[in-house]
């Protein structure tokens, strides 16, 4: 269980930064139930981020991972190759942290030509996608006929046949990003903001630790917190800023 960050679900990033904790959260949950029903070795967990370093965040913040063998990377499928926040820096960067681990991925939603770029790279042990469920649903769509399980087989092996060609042709010479950039957060600009910024990134870290809800977290209840234990208020100035 995991909590994506694609921007049409987190539209800035503090949702993507308390989607983040939200995952190492539900990540603690999993594997607590997991070793409760003696199933922990069917289990993988799942990273979350948008930039690399985002990436970095959520696996510092999990439990230690080192038992197991794949690791899942998610936000993978609406994104580019290439670019500062694209697949290949993404897996870089982790593979770089993951270094002297035997840790390998898996990248849930990665386009074909991905997996073309990919297929060599050592730290990649699986990869997943439903593209061919999305072409398969738009062209009965646009036939105006039902996507019957027949058709979608039908679309599913003329993906799987391309996939295989793909991977059949000469490896790219470009797999390696340039030198990771430096994407962290810009420091709050004013006394307000940085106290909610200090508030929201303590019930960050109550969230991964289990001592508050997913849903506890948001804008009011960090205004909230930031001012509970405090006998001054924010004037209406600072509530004209934070908005």
């Amino acid at each position: 269980m995991d909590l994506c960050v694609e921007p049409e679900i987190a539209r800035n990033r503090d949702l993507v930064l308390d989607r983040i904790s939200g995952t190492v959260d539900l990540n603690r949950a999993c594997i607590r139930g997991a070793k409760e029903r003696g199933i922990l070795s069917r289990l993988m967990p799942v990273l979350q981020g948008w930039t690399p370093e985002d990436y970095i965040r959520c696996l510092e913040r999990m439990p230690d991972l080192s038992g197991f063998p794949i690791v899942g990377v998610g936000s993978m499928c609406r994104r580019h190759l290439h670019g500062p926040q694209g697949i290949l820096q993404v897996v870089e960067t982790l593979d770089r942290e993951l270094r002297g681990t035997p840790i390998q991925l898996h990248l849930f939603g990665l386009k074909g030509v991905g997996v073309a770029e990919l297929r060599q790279h050592p730290r990649v042990a699986t990869v997943d996608s439903q593209a061919y469920g999305t072409k398969a649903r738009v062209e009965a769509r646009e036939a105006g006929m039902s996507k019957t399980n027949r058709f979608l087989a039908q679309v599913m092996t003329e993906w799987y046949l391309k996939q295989v060609e793909a991977l059949q042709a000469p490896a790219g010479e470009n797999r390696h990003p340039p030198a990771l950039l430096d994407l962290r957060m810009p420091p709050p600009l004013s006394p307000f903001e940085a106290r909610l910024h200090r508030a929201r990134e303590e019930m960050r870290e109550l969230l991964e630790a289990g001592e508050i809800d997913w849903q506890q977290l948001h804008d009011e209840s960090v205004l909230a917190y930031a001012f509970d234990y405090d006998e001054t208020t924010p004037s209406q100035s600072e509530y004209a800023l934070a908005a």
